[in-house]
């Protein structure tokens, strides 16, 4: 255990999320779906790169959106000059990496933290995630949904972390 309280992650968690990943990668190739809210969100960072603010039309301030973050995120990846859908789509890949390795954390929390059973429920809770529909199908449709479930669940695990 490090500074923070939390534990490095297993070889068998890591190994789990990225099978998990690539799962869940390939499940959401199969949706091909990009929601037209992601143009939205981009629209907006794209007039905020070029100047004209935090707005959908230069010279109309009408704030259109409900996901500043993934705006803003949108934005950085426009300054860096990448593809923007295949940046954002590479951003919820990111955060739905991230949660399945927060997931076996999560399940020896919810069973009472019993060693004994080793690393296998956390990874079959993995495996279970990748192969949940809504999952692939929102982490590659360019919105802010992997990353809300990101920060949700690590909020959670932070929460119950202070109660012990």
């Amino acid at each position: 255990m490090n500074g923070t309280g939390l534990q490095p992650p297993r070889p068998a968690v890591v190994l789990g999320a990225s099978l998990a990943l690539g799962l869940l990668v390939a499940h959401g190739l199969l949706f091909g779906f990009v929601i037209d809210d992601a143009w939205i969100s981009l629209r907006y960072a794209q007039n905020l790169v070029d100047g004209h603010g935090l707005v959908f039309n230069p010279g109309e301030p009408v704030e259109g959106y409900s996901n500043l973050l993934w705006v803003l995120l949108g934005a950085m990846g426009l300054v860096l000059g990448l593809p923007p859908i295949p940046w954002l789509q590479g951003l919820g890949i990111a955060a739905m990496g991230a949660l399945l390795l927060l997931v076996p954390g999560a399940v020896r929390r919810l069973t009472g933290d019993r060693e004994m059973m080793g690393p296998w429920p956390g990874v079959a809770a993995q495996v279970l995630v990748a192969a949940l529909g809504p999952a692939a199908c929102w982490m590659l449709a360019g919105l802010e949904t992997p990353l809300f479930g990101l920060l949700v669940l690590a909020g959670w695990r932070a929460a119950m972390a202070r109660r012990t």
